[in-house]
């Protein structure tokens, strides 16, 4: 069985506490910089009036690129996440940035609220929806509500389902460093589900390729993603109950309304009641 697929070791763990620790993760995505996260926050700025010095929380932030274009900013930032070796890349990043002084991070989980407050809150391209059981999914927006200073302002940055089911890409191939890729997207209900297998490319290929390969990379992995397509209706809803009022919504980082048919994002941007 080729490492990272499902095994009796495994089982017990979810998909996302064990994905975003590998190699894999990292050769797949490696292709994302910061300019999403620069686009959102020059929104944020122009239209919204957000201004740093705000202290604000990377709520799973990941390898850091939104943290670090906050801190570019001027803003003080916290960025929490569960994989240890996003945030070891993270702290790496920062530091080669020269922002590090700026961000804190931390091991956490986004269900817990930390025992501070923060003038603003993030959950960018799309951190939210992982859990087996859609109850946690209500229990971080419940966190955030609580580490919300009053007025606070938080930004939920998901996929449009809309636009999910109408575009979805059902299969693909890849060309990375080292790996041919194949991908499967398929829905499942109410989620989205992205199976990845990764095969090791053949002697011929190039040298940059095979320099950039781990020797103790196996020949085949498979990893897999599940998201949760929530609809607006249901983050209206539970925004509304946690005491999160829907102020703008856009389907752009760059700030653009949001189209129910159009836009391939919803991005809330909710105050404090």
């Amino acid at each position: 069985m080729p490492q990272g697929s499902t095994s009796n070791s495994q089982e017990t763990k979810p998909w996302y506490a064990t994905w975003f620790d590998t190699q894999f993760y990292k050769l797949l995505y490696a292709h994302r910089d910061g300019q999403e996260a620069i686009q959102l926050v020059e929104w944020l700025e122009r239209d919204l009036q957000i201004n740093p010095p705000a202290q604000v929380l990377d709520l799973g932030c990941g390898r850091g690129r939104h943290s670090i274009a906050l801190a570019k900013r001027g803003f003080t930032v916290t960025g929490l996440d569960l994989s240890e070796q996003s945030l070891k890349d993270a702290r790496e990043k920062a530091d080669q940035a020269d922002v590090s002084g700026s961000i804190t991070f931390l091991k956490g989980d986004m269900r817990e609220p930390l025992p501070t407050t923060f003038d603003g809150i993030f959950n960018l391209f799309t951190s939210f929806g992982y859990f087996v059981n859609p109850a946690d999914d209500r229990r971080v927006l419940e966190a955030v509500a609580t580490m919300m200073e009053p007025q606070g302002w938080f930004v939920m940055d998901t996929m449009n389902p809309t636009w999910v089911v109408s575009n979805l890409q059902k299969s693909e191939e890849q060309s990375i460093p080292g790996y041919n890729v194949h991908i499967e997207r398929s829905l499942h209900v109410d989620r989205v589900v992205k199976e990845m297998h990764f095969v090791k490319k053949e002697m011929g290929s190039s040298d940059e390729d095979q320099l950039s390969i781990h020797e103790d990379l196996p020949t085949e992995y498979h990893a897999r993603e599940e998201v949760r397509l929530h609809p607006q209706a249901w983050f209206e809803k539970q925004f509304s109950e946690v005491g999160l009022s829907i102020e703008v919504m856009a389907g752009h980082y760059d700030g653009q309304p949001f189209d129910p048919q159009m836009s391939s994002r919803m991005i809330f941007f909710c105050r404090k009641q």
